[in-house]
């Protein structure tokens, strides 16, 4: 029974932790960075350079794979032209040109996963500022502040 006990107390720790970091984040307006539009528009001319450039070296890709075994398939016919194309990518001939394609590709799409994300925080950090002017906003504003000094108060009243 006694360790149901401790479980409780250490889950109410964890979670009046947490709050007192949280409630002070998310209604004091103080931490909203200031989003304009130039910002979004941006962030959007980022994701759109990235995704012309991944399109771009997939195209690539496309053409370094298939064009080899057009050429040996345009000399040589059937099983002779199979055979070669995969001793000349198992040669290596062309593979260090298809390994480093794809390796910038999988940089390309890590990287636009990120503006993904950063996007998402810029426009999450704009509907924050539209909501830090409103009169709901200001509400939460003053709770805010409210909660802080009680938190401070309990601190340094303990």
């Amino acid at each position: 029974m006694s360790r149901v006990g401790v479980f409780g107390v250490i889950l109410m720790a964890v979670l009046s932790g947490f709050g007192a970091v949280n409630t002070p984040y998310t209604t004091l307006f103080i931490f909203v960075r200031k989003v304009s539009l130039h910002d979004i528009k941006l962030a959007e001319s980022k994701i759109q350079k990235t995704l012309d450039m991944i399109n771009k070296k997939k195209h690539q890709l496309e053409l370094t794979t298939i064009q080899p075994r057009e050429k040996i398939s345009g000399s040589m016919g059937g099983l002779m032209s199979r055979m070669v194309s995969g001793m000349r990518t198992g040669l290596g001939l062309d593979g260090e040109e298809i390994k480093s394609l794809r390796s910038e590709l999988e940089a390309l799409q890590t990287m636009y996963r990120q503006l993904l994300i950063e996007y998402d925080e810029i426009l999450a950090d704009l509907k924050r500022t539209r909501l830090s002017n409103s009169i709901l906003g200001q509400i939460l504003n003053i709770g805010g502040y409210v909660f802080s000094i009680t938190c401070i108060w309990k601190l340094f009243g303990v």
